[in-house]
Parts: C-alpha cells; sequence; structure tokens
C-alpha cells in the first residue's frame, strides 16, 4: 500500500512532496509512515515548527491520547512518531 505526504507554507503554497510504499495492506501503517517521513521529511528541509494533518481520525487519536498503545500492532511506530 502506496503513502505520500505534501508539504505546505504557512500560505498553503506547496514546497515538496514525498511518496513511498509502506509494504503492507494495511491503512493504518501506511497513513503513520506518511506521518513519520513526513516529518523527517520537513525537518531534513530545516523545517521546525511543523502542523501536521491528516484524514485518517483513527491515527489521530493514537497520536494524541494518551492511551496506552503497547498492545498495539503498530505501537513501535507510534512511540517514534511521539517521540520525534
Amino acid at each position: 500500500m502506496g503513502w505520500a505526504g505534501v508539504l505546505r507554507d504557512h500560505d498553503d503554497h506547496w514546497i515538496s512532496a514525498i511518496s513511498g510504499n509502506a509494504h503492507n495492506g494495511c491503512h493504518l501503517h501506511a497513513e503513520l509512515t506518511a506521518i513519520e517521513e513526513a516529518l523527517k521529511h520537513a525537518w531534513q528541509l530545516g523545517y521546525e515548527d511543523i502542523v501536521c494533518q491528516s484524514n485518517c481520525l483513527e491515527v489521530v487519536k493514537m497520536l494524541i491520547e494518551d492511551a496506552n498503545l503497547e498492545e498495539h500492532w503498530y505501537h513501535v511506530i507510534i512511540t517514534r512518531i511521539k517521540n520525534m
């Protein structure tokens, strides 16, 4: 399953885009991979004050809630994103 991310500035102008393959057929894994890779890409370009948007409410909840996700199938990538 593929993923993609778009970086835009504060005026919504396009800066850069990235995409890849999550090597997994799960939409959650693809969404989490897109977020992680887009954040890394933005920081590599020198951007630090970042607003991240997603259309996957389930992933957004996983990232903002303080629930114990150690039992979650994707806890490793969720933890990496939260620690960024």
